[in-house]
């Protein structure tokens, strides 16, 4: 691999490109493709979407920032100790349930998508379009429906045509009447990434609301909204 690529040698590579990139491309017969066996990774279920259910885990991918304050192995040591047998017990377990709840959020998006189709004829989608002139335009599905209580990844595409490279998305909950009932979760937006997922949490509770969508220009001072009905069940 140094010899095709000899600047790595002084410029570092990642190990995701010598496996992926490299590795497999070039010598496919040399690995096996097995299940995952890592607590802690993914670190949080907003991270990205698993689609391989661990059965057994056989060491942690550490993270420290995982036994802060409302994380998944908070309270419980993140150094060798007389307790860390049973703690890794208790490890599994909050992990094991951390990845069967994204499954389950993921269940509720994908038959949420599977019914708009069949609905609408289309797939729920977001887009984003920016022109040159700052305008700000968005399409959004009309309704969409969430787990309570998780982290609903949704789908964004995007086509930036503006100047500026300040542009922030932001999210959040209201009732019926306009008034909040969550925080407002923000988002700066990379541009050289035409396609993206936000993670969004949802409520802690079932309540059929609404979902407000806002992609701003910050240094031009225009902005755009899409609201729909949200269903969290």
């Amino acid at each position: 691999m140094t010899a095709e690529y000899p600047e790595i040698i002084s410029q570092g590579l990642c190990e995701w490109c010598s496996y992926f990139n490299y590795g497999i491309r070039k010598y496919p017969d040399m690995f096996e493709t097995v299940p995952y066996v890592s607590m802690g990774w993914p670190g949080a279920r907003s991270d990205w979407d698993i689609y391989v259910r661990p059965k057994d885990f056989l060491f942690e991918n550490h993270y420290s920032v995982l036994y802060e304050k409302g994380r998944v192995f908070y309270g419980l040591s993140d150094e060798l100790n007389d307790d860390t047998i049973e703690e890794n017990q208790i490890k599994i377990m909050r992990y094991s349930e951390e990845l069967n709840r994204q499954l389950t959020d993921r269940e509720v998006y994908n038959a949420y998508c599977e019914g708009y189709l069949l609905q609408y004829r289309e797939i729920p989608s977001f887009f984003i379009n920016c022109g040159q002139d700052d305008s700000i335009t968005i399409n959004a599905p009309e309704y969409i429906v969430m787990k309570n209580s998780g982290w609903t990844r949704i789908p964004v595409k995007m086509k930036i045509q503006t100047k500026s490279e300040k542009i922030l998305l932001m999210y959040w909950f209201s009732d019926e009447n306009g008034n909040n009932i969550s925080a407002v979760a923000k988002q700066e937006i990379d541009i050289n990434k035409p396609e993206f997922i936000l993670p969004v949490v949802t409520l802690p509770f079932k309540q059929q609301c609404v979902f407000n969508f806002r992609v701003m220009i910050e240094d031009k001072n225009t902005a755009a909204d899409a609201v729909m009905i949200a269903n969290v069940v």
